[in-house]
């Protein structure tokens, strides 16, 4: 579906089809942003790859502002290794990551990380935009542009009973959201861990 179309189908479940129209297109873009990123947020729905240039000497790289995660990784002399304790690792163990960031240990030398990320999805601007996720997803996302039209402090729009209704159909959808506590608690119990010269 495009932005057009969301947009279109949120009038006609919102009951917002005449002129002047409770929520302008620019507030229904917005919510449908919004949405995208939630469910990327909750669900790691987009896979992506990326490179990073490894450099002797250097320990800690940025990655995107859009990377959510580091799911993936691959060089020509190291293997991926996920959820192992990294205090029964030797010296070669070598990194993970926070949000943002990827700390690794000194390379011997200069060579190309492969990462597989999820990571949160282009904005919506114009009308034949679509989602980037699945388009099986893409009519449950007006879940939450209806949770956010309905928070919207108007008389006419307020109904937080609604709102909280359609809240809880998009989190059934893609899930809870994840606080930043949780978070970091799952990095501790699942450090991303890559190891040189393979097994």
């Amino acid at each position: 579906m495009t932005l057009a179309e969301l947009r279109a189908a949120f009038r006609s479940r919102a009951d917002d089809t005449l002129e002047p129209f409770l929520w302008p297109d620019s507030e229904i873009a917005l919510y449908l942003n919004e949405a995208q990123k939630e469910a990327c947020e909750r669900a790691h729905l987009i896979e992506a790859e990326t490179t990073v240039a490894l450099v002797p000497g250097t320990e800690r790289y940025t990655l995107g502002k859009d990377v959510l995660a580091v799911l993936y990784a691959r060089t020509p002399s190291r293997v991926l290794a996920r959820g192992e304790d990294r205090h029964q690792l030797g010296k070669d163990e070598f990194a993970e990551t926070q949000r943002g960031t990827l700390w690794v240990k000194s390379p011997p030398e200069a060579e190309t990380l492969t990462l597989t990320v999820s990571r949160l999805p282009a904005a919506l601007v114009a009308d034949a935009d679509t989602p980037e996720i699945h388009q099986r997803y893409h009519y449950r996302l007006l879940d939450w542009v209806m949770r956010c039209a309905y928070l919207k402090q108007d008389t006419e729009t307020f109904d937080a009973k609604t709102a909280s209704f359609h809240e809880s159909l998009f989190e059934l959808s893609f899930g809870k959201r994840p606080d930043a506590n949780v978070q970091r608690k799952q990095r501790e119990v699942r450090p991303f861990v890559v190891r040189y010269g393979g097994d």
